[in-house]
């Protein structure tokens, strides 16, 4: 059952719904043409790295809207955001290095931090009532 609000938050869902598969067409459309230049290496951080924002943006947002839950901590936005953007940047450049050849200690870094913000952002969504 859909959300019957039309609450200003409920408006600002549906549109972060829409931003993030907007998101994460974009980035499979990255990912598929750096593929493509990549003289036939694949790799699945590459390709995979738009399913974060598909799967950690659009899907929880839709279950929100879904559930009809409209209040949320904004922190708890914030940080799934953020931790988005640090997963798909972490993905990102592993593909990159994979494709290239190489690879790189530091971007544990990205995994840990993006692992981290969820976290977080899963702690502040849990409210106490």
């Amino acid at each position: 059952m859909w959300a019957d609000k039309d609450t200003q938050t409920c408006r600002a869902r549906k549109k972060a719904v829409r931003g993030y598969a907007l998101a994460a067409l974009i980035c499979l459309g990255m990912g598929l043409l750096y593929e493509r230049f990549s003289h036939g290496v694949i790799s699945v951080f590459m390709l995979s790295f738009g399913l974060y924002p598909l799967v950690l943006g659009s899907l929880v947002d839709g279950w929100l809207l879904w559930r009809g839950i409209d209040q949320v901590n904004p922190w708890s936005d914030r940080l799934r955001l953020w931790s988005i953007c640090t997963l798909c940047t972490g993905s990102f450049l592993q593909g990159v290095l994979e494709i290239y050849g190489t690879q790189s200690d530091l971007l544990r870094l990205y995994w840990v931090t993006g692992g981290l913000l969820l976290a977080a952002a899963l702690v502040c969504g849990v409210k106490k009532r």
